[in-house]
């Protein structure tokens, strides 16, 4: 377990590095969650250990159980347009500094930087203070898990008053955060009450152990998904020479090809299909700026950015229908970077006046 919990550690450690060279929204609150895993594996590996550090310093350490509340409810509320966690977010951290201050006649007469011994950590005073710390720590996470449940409550709620957009995959990613989260947790404090002398390999020590793989995972996908759309490089027209008609006439056929190559380029790539794709984004991965881009979208396609995407999603699902007719509908809807049925219904008999079940029952009786 020992060997598992360094490479962990290191992946952790290496993943973070590669985020923070990533142009995404996500990307610093993304890193310092895994720089916290990195530090508790850390902290696990130092218990592991044969030798005891002082009890002071290890109290000291503690103050890395306070981070994984603000840490979370930050990344979550990266998908939204508002700061949710400041620095009075972090003052928890500073209990064990003002516990080792005010109680420090309690702790081990063992200097700072040297080895102890198992006896320096059973005196009575300590085991005290160390079990309020956690409960604090524990109660602190217990608050903003709560914050980030209604936080994706609200988003939820904010979205679905826009009709032209889709619940974005973004929203998804972070419920299956928040869902690993309490799931962790819980199998923390089962493990702690049912076990509490310690297990080899105990149910919270397989929990983290995936919970830091869930993560990994998570670095892993978002690193590729903005690879993706920085990998664009469609034709964006410059501003027009002069006003003559021949000067309107080059930068109408410019906007034009724009428009066609921009098209093309994003059924290439697939990037339609990403449920949280925005305008800013699609225009910071082309270089370009968001009014330029809608121009482009607007004069090219006689569209709003959102139904010219919403289109390629339903052209993609017209064929999938048909493609899979083992799929269910709610899978065709998914899969064409849809996340609101409602939307999805609109969009479609819109486009072809027919439910998505009419359609694929119409063309399987012409077959």
């Amino acid at each position: 377990m020992l060997g598992l919990y360094i490479f962990l550690g290191i992946s952790c450690l290496l993943m973070a590095g590669m985020l923070l060279m990533i142009d995404c929204r996500s990307r610093y609150w993304l890193s310092a969650f895994l720089f916290f895993l990195a530090s508790y594996l850390g902290l696990i590996i130092l218990d592991a250990q044969d030798f005891y550090i002082s009890p002071k310093l290890y109290f000291i350490l503690l103050t890395i159980i306070f981070l994984p509340g603000p840490l979370l409810l930050g990344y979550i509320s990266h998908i939204s347009t508002h700061a949710h966690v400041t620095l009075r977010d972090f003052l928890p951290m500073t209990l064990p500094i003002m516990v080792l201050w005010l109680c420090s006649d309690i702790f081990s007469y063992v200097p700072w930087w040297q080895t102890a011994i198992d006896v320096d950590y059973e005196q009575a005073g300590y085991t005290a203070l160390f079990n309020l710390v956690s409960a604090f720590a524990g109660l602190t996470m217990l608050v903003y898990v709560a914050a980030a449940v209604v936080l994706l409550r609200r988003l939820k709620h904010n979205w679905a008053s826009y009709q032209s957009q889709t619940l974005p995959k973004s929203w998804h990613k972070m419920a299956q955060v928040l869902v690993a989260t309490i799931l962790v947790t819980i199998c923390q404090v089962v493990s702690a009450f049912g076990h509490p002398a310690g297990d080899a390999v105990s149910l919270g020590d397989i929990g983290f152990i995936l919970y830091v793989l869930f993560f990994l995972y998570i670095a892993a996908d978002t690193a590729w998904e903005n690879w993706k759309v920085a990998s664009f490089s469609p034709l964006i027209p410059g501003e027009p020479i002069g006003t003559n008609e021949e000067a309107s006439q080059k930068a109408d056929e410019d906007i034009k090809l724009a428009g066609a190559q921009l098209r093309q380029t994003i059924l290439d790539q697939g990037v339609y299909l990403r449920s949280d794709l925005t305008l800013s984004m699609l225009a910071q991965a082309l270089g370009s700026t968001p009014n330029k881009l809608s121009m482009i979208i607007n004069q090219g396609h006689g569209q709003t950015f959102y139904e010219f995407i919403n289109d390629l999603r339903v052209q993609f699902a017209a064929n999938l229908l048909l493609d899979k007719p083992e799929y269910t509908i709610t899978q065709v809807m998914y899969d064409a970077g849809f996340t609101a049925k409602s939307t999805f219904y609109s969009h479609f008999k819109k486009a072809h006046k027919l439910t998505p079940s009419e359609y694929r029952a119409q063309h399987q009786s012409e077959q």
